[in-house]
């Protein structure tokens, strides 16, 4: 099961010690522009309105050397930020899991269909020719992929199913096939989804894919 890449703890930890680096330096400037007040005086006239751009360049030069001159961040600070993002991503899971059992089997169709369209599948819509209404088609580039949608709160998909999916990928040659389902598949399912080259997502993996992105599609079924 894909795991949510943790990034931005050293960015997190430096631009904290960014902030104090800048502020000290903001400080010394007003020192010194105080104690030599009479020449920034003179600057000031000398610039004019130029004043208005070379201050917030002077600033804005001020910030880049703080993030460059910081101390780098210790390995304790990284490992509590990525704990930090780790506690963050497991937290949305629960949400978008706890979310899909408020939903009908038509919404979560048009939520799958959706978030496909988030990740790059363009024209991600509901084959017509499919009679339960429950089978997504998407296309990115060259590729085709079959997702087909199971939302029930208990029931488990079977085998039946997986030979149903299968049945429709003879319209679509070369189609990735997924199986996404709110509950989770029985065991001959599972050897069935194996056996036709079929991808499983459970529960689970579908909440951990909505709330996390394409960071959690399985890598079985990236084109």
């Amino acid at each position: 099961m894909a795991r949510p890449e943790v990034r931005g703890g050293a960015a997190s930890a430096r631009g904290g010690r960014a902030r104090w680096t800048l502020l000290a330096a903001l400080v010394m400037l007003a020192l010194a522009g105080f104690l030599g007040r009479h020449a920034v005086a003179e600057a000031w006239r000398w610039l004019g309105w130029w004043h208005w751009v070379v201050l917030p360049l002077l600033v804005a030069l001020a910030g880049v050397c703080a993030v460059l001159l910081g101390p780098p961040p210790s390995p304790a600070q990284l490992d509590a930020e990525r704990q930090r993002q780790l506690a963050q991503a497991r937290a949305a899971v629960r949400e978008e899991a706890e979310a899909l059992r408020e939903v009908s089997p038509q919404q979560f169709v048009l939520l799958v269909s959706r978030s496909l369209r988030r990740d790059g599948w363009a024209d991600a819509h509901v084959d017509p020719r499919d009679p339960s209404g429950m089978l997504v088609v998407a296309r990115r580039g060259g590729a085709s992929l079959l997702v087909r949608c199971h939302h029930h709160p208990v029931k488990r998909v079977v085998a039946l199913e997986v030979a149903e999916l299968v049945g429709a990928r003879a319209s679509y040659p070369g189609a990735i096939a997924v199986i996404a389902t709110t509950s989770d598949f029985a065991a001959t399912a599972l050897v069935s989804a194996r056996d036709f080259g079929v991808v499983p997502m459970d529960g689970e993996d579908v909440s951990r894919w909505l709330a996390l992105g394409a960071a959690a599609w399985p890598a079985t079924a990236t084109a």
